[in-house]
């Protein structure tokens, strides 16, 4: 290739890499969104927050009726639980060297 060829693509890559840092920084800082913004994350929790709040005052206004719990229906349903076996335990750190 001759010289001048040479210096024409130099030239061109040379005037590109400009065009793309200028663009980077210039144009398309608007674009740019953060990746991590704790303005999002405060507003979040403040409403998680709201929301556990009302959540609580509501649980307060419930009321319980424990009748059921002395009537013979109750009372009269089967246990059908199964009682586990005790097994042996196995070593305290089953990582650990034998």
């Amino acid at each position: 290739m001759t010289k001048s060829i040479v210096r024409n693509i130099i030239t061109l890559v040379f005037l590109v890499i400009i065009f793309f840092l200028f663009y980077d920084f210039f144009i398309a800082e608007d674009a740019k969104v953060p990746l991590l913004s704790t303005e999002s994350q405060e507003a979040e929790q403040e409403t998680l927050i709201r929301e556990l709040i009302g959540l609580q005052d509501d649980l307060r206004g419930v009321a319980l009726n424990t009748q059921f719990l002395e009537s013979s229906i109750f009372e009269s349903l089967k246990d059908f639980s199964v009682s586990l076996p005790v097994r042996p335990e196995g070593r305290a750190n089953p990582f650990g060297p034998l």
